[in-house]
């Protein structure tokens, strides 16, 4: 049996969402070779560790996300993805899409501050 790339290997994803749907989403991930953090830090410091190729935020609806993680995703270059990129991808049976265009495809808009 040849040696089989795991989906989410080599990739780090931080969970946004209601308790229930974390430990959903944490339980496919790991199991397809990714990694989970809680934290926005942990999920930094593990990309810039090198030991990972990608980093997302995965979200369980866009209008829950608050501004400053969004903004905090921007300067990092962190893509957030809604959760159904987790379903297209193990529909797929490889990340969709490719590993190369990940980085560019996904981008949650940074709505103009209403503040003064």
């Amino acid at each position: 049996m040849p040696n089989r790339r795991l989906i989410f290997q080599d990739i780090a994803i931080m969970l946004h969402g209601k308790h229930d749907f974390c430990m959903k989403m944490e339980k496919v991930v790991r199991h397809g070779g990714g990694l989970v953090f809680k934290s926005f830090h942990w999920l930094v410091k593990r990309l810039e560790s090198n030991r990972v190729l990608i980093g997302a935020i995965v979200v369980e609806g866009e209008i829950g996300i608050s501004r400053q993680l969004k903004q905090c995703a921007v300067e990092q270059k962190i893509p957030v993805v809604p959760f159904d990129w987790i379903v297209k991808s193990l529909y797929a049976g490889r990340v969709v899409p490719s590993l190369e265009e990940f980085k560019n495809t996904y981008r949650v808009p940074l709505e103009m501050s209403e503040e003064i």
